[in-house]
């Protein structure tokens, strides 16, 4: 998908972000994860931006397995992998980042 980011400044982000803004033009957004099924989810871009998970329900940082490197179409991305629980809402935080819109994938569950 792709996700149009706005000025840092004018998005009220869930938790404050692990990275903040770095130069007056960074941009970032949010978008709303509810999963239908518990399982294993990979979350990937090939922005610099910085991307963080946030489970609403915990009031904190989704903490991923591990990270990747993953080469899809030509392009090197970092994917995360959460174990995410069905129904819970979660928060795909996107902050620090140069281009104004992000493309992003969610794969899953793989299990």
């Amino acid at each position: 998908m792709a996700a149009k980011l706005h000025a840092m400044d004018k998005v009220n982000f869930v938790l404050g972000p692990e990275k903040k803004q770095g130069k007056p033009q960074d941009t970032g957004g949010l978008l709303a994860l509810t999963p239908q099924v518990t399982g294993t989810y990979v979350l990937g871009s090939v922005s610099r931006a910085w991307i963080d998970v946030v489970d609403q329900e915990q009031n904190g940082f989704a903490r991923a397995r591990h990270y990747l490197w993953v080469d899809f179409c030509g392009r090197r991305m970092k994917a995360g992998i959460f174990d995410l629980r069905a129904g819970a809402r979660y928060w795909i935080q996107m902050s620090a980042s140069p281009d104004p819109v992000l493309h992003l994938f969610v794969a899953g569950p793989l299990n």
